[in-house]
């Protein structure tokens, strides 16, 4: 999809979206975009929701302890130990995702197929 932007999630998210079938074969993606209120003409109108690349999700895991703080406060789900998916593509079958693994980040080519936790970010 050309997906392979490193710093920029929501370039990345256009990209996706004017692909035959994007909704179906990048679920990941879909339901961040679902979220927007302005997303017509298959492109997403303003920055809003979207998934973030893999240096976007680096930031926001290295902070992870700040990040869920806010969350708590606000009442929202917070950041889990787990693997998330970023929108920067490997290749045709894989993307990065990334963990933090005992104080160290672990940022991977995982197969599109496996199945990882999504966090939405959105731009303001």
């Amino acid at each position: 999809t050309y997906a392979t932007n490193a710093s920029d999630g929501w370039n990345n998210a256009n990209a996706i979206v004017t692909k035959p079938n994007w909704k179906e074969n990048f679920p990941a993606v879909a339901w961040t975009v679902n979220k927007n209120s302005n997303y017509t003409n298959g492109q997403i109108q303003s920055k809003q929701w979207y998934l973030p690349a893999k240096n976007e999700l680096r930031n926001l895991i290295l902070n992870q302890e700040k990040v869920n703080q806010t969350l708590t406060s606000l009442g929202y789900p917070t950041l889990k130990n787990k693997t998330y998916w970023s929108s920067t593509e490997v290749s045709a079958k894989y993307a990065f995702s990334e963990r933090e693994n005992h104080g160290e980040m672990a940022l991977c080519d995982s197969l599109k197929t496996y199945q990882h936790y999504v966090r939405a970010i959105k731009s303001f």
